[in-house]
């Protein structure tokens, strides 16, 4: 009798690995790596404008330059008589590279020192002041003095590129990571470069509006302040804000953000990774649809009735009206249960209406002849994470 066939094996395959050695330390990292990644596995930081580890790369700051060298089968080691960039540039097996040298730091001067050149000086008063990438590399990597002295070039100032996005060209360092966004991730290719040169900028194809559900991320992504949040323009300093994890309650795919909040009021909110879910990105209506936590209408405290009016009260104060109209009804009370209630949270509530109230009078509905009720069961309790949609078969 001829045996059964081995079932197919569940492990993801080996990934091929390659030595190579970053500021004389030796580690083990898969082939093809991006050198700008393999360098976070020691813990060193190669400074990036224009790399975003969920984009393609394209080199185009030269933010990231690192010295290159290959070791050969007999140990020499033959150094690139160029730096090369940290962020286009694959492992393979016997790289040496040094992020640490004179000629590295002189050359992540000069990058500077050009992108500074037309940048204006308005950190006071630019709402990315304090969480800056172009601020915080130019503090730790950059020249103490400019040496420019010439006028700078000058430009359109907070041009609302959308009713959320405001875009600054006097501070674009042209890094690309606005268009790249709306090409390989939101899908929609809203931004693109025009002009050549010094003079390229990104903008909308038609000079029309950004019309894009996800264009909130082009902030978020951008390393300086050329693409700000017209709702948080001038509202707060990073540095005063109180930051809490939290869901978005836009929709029901929970994704997972950053809610910053200054003296009890609601400022804004970014995307917090979750690989499973959202990703690090959020959609427009939830980045920019929770205005109304600071709606003045909004209830804020129990109110409690009196008569014919409401009243402020404190919550012992409900309570105890609602334990009251439980003990007034007795087994006159009934219960209907929604039907997204889980199986404890009905067996809870059935205990609740029998041993507490003393009612017998308990019942589930479940709306199946409403349009589209079964579709919309399935889909408030999916069985994958977003993530595994991605690699699903059908």
């Amino acid at each position: 009798m001829a045996s059964a066939p081995p079932a197919p094996s569940t492990d993801a395959p080996a990934v091929a690995t390659v030595r190579i050695t970053i500021n004389g330390v030796d580690l083990d990292v898969p082939k093809g790596e991006l050198i700008v990644e393999s360098a976070k596995r020691l813990n060193v930081e190669i400074p990036v404008f224009c790399y975003h580890p969920r984009m393609k790369p394209v080199g185009m700051c030269r933010m990231c330059l690192v010295e290159v060298a290959s070791k050969g089968p007999d140990g020499s080691v033959r150094k690139m008589p160029k730096p090369q960039a940290a962020c286009t540039l694959p492992a393979s097996d016997g790289l040496v590279i040094e992020t640490d040298t004179e000629a590295i730091h002189k050359d992540r001067k000069q990058v500077l020192e050009f992108l500074l050149i037309n940048h204006p000086l308005d950190c006071p008063i630019c709402d990315r002041g304090g969480e800056c990438p172009l601020q915080n590399n130019t503090l730790f990597y950059g020249p103490s003095t400019s040496r420019f002295v010439e006028l700078k070039r000058h430009n359109k100032k907070a041009f609302p590129l959308s009713e959320h996005v405001a875009l600054d060209l006097e501070r674009c360092i042209q890094c690309g990571r606005c268009v790249r966004f709306t090409e390989e991730i939101s899908g929609d290719a809203q931004l693109a470069f025009r002009f050549r040169g010094g003079a390229m900028q990104p903008t909308t194809f038609e000079l029309t509006n950004f019309d894009s559900k996800f264009s909130g991320n082009t902030i978020e992504i951008c390393p300086v302040g050329a693409l700000t949040n017209r709702h948080y323009r001038f509202r707060a300093r990073p540095w005063d804000l109180q930051t809490s994890e939290s869901i978005c309650t836009g929709c029901s795919n929970g994704c997972n953000v950053w809610f910053d909040h200054r003296v009890g009021k609601y400022v804004r909110m970014n995307g917090r990774t979750n690989e499973a879910i959202n990703e690090e990105w959020m959609c427009d209506r939830g980045k920019f649809g929770h205005d109304w936590y600071n709606d003045p209408q909004r209830l804020d405290a129990v109110l409690v009735r009196q008569g014919n009016s409401l009243v402020r009260g404190q919550w012992g104060d409900a309570y105890a009206q609602i334990l009251n109209r439980f003990v007034e009804a007795g087994e006159s009370a009934a219960f209907l249960l929604g039907q997204t209630l889980s199986n404890e949270s009905l067996h809870l509530a059935g205990r609740f209406a029998r041993e507490f109230v003393g009612t017998g009078a308990i019942d589930f509905r479940f709306e199946r002849h409403l349009p589209g009720a079964n579709d919309a069961v399935a889909l408030a309790q999916p069985g994958v994470s977003i993530a595994a949609l991605e690699t699903a078969k059908s």
